[in-house]
């Protein structure tokens, strides 16, 4: 639940900000900034949740957004920092993403 009230803003952010490529960039940061101080494994309840989070919306939000910013190198390598957190903090439940 303290996960869904860091990363919930952050991630509708990423769908409202999209067209807005410089705020798009600070929203990915903030992501990155919060997803790499976690690490959860195996039976950590809040692994389920986060992978879920990932796989729902962190996700899809992403390709949507370097779908729009393709050309911009900016927001490309955020975004792939921003998923390599991601990885790092679920990597069980990331399996098949990438």
């Amino acid at each position: 639940e303290a996960m869904d009230h860091l990363l919930g803003p952050l991630v509708r952010a990423l769908e409202s900000e999209r067209g807005n490529v410089s705020v798009f960039g600070d929203v990915l940061d903030k992501l990155q900034a919060v997803v790499r101080h976690y690490r959860m494994r195996g039976r950590d309840p809040r692994a389920a949740l986060v992978g879920k989070l990932v796989r729902e919306s962190i996700y899809p939000q992403i390709q949507l957004g370097l779908e729009a910013h393709s050309t911009d190198p900016k927001i490309v390598e955020k975004s792939c920092r921003v998923m390599k957190h991601c990885i790092r903090c679920v990597p069980d439940e990331c399996q098949g993403i990438m």
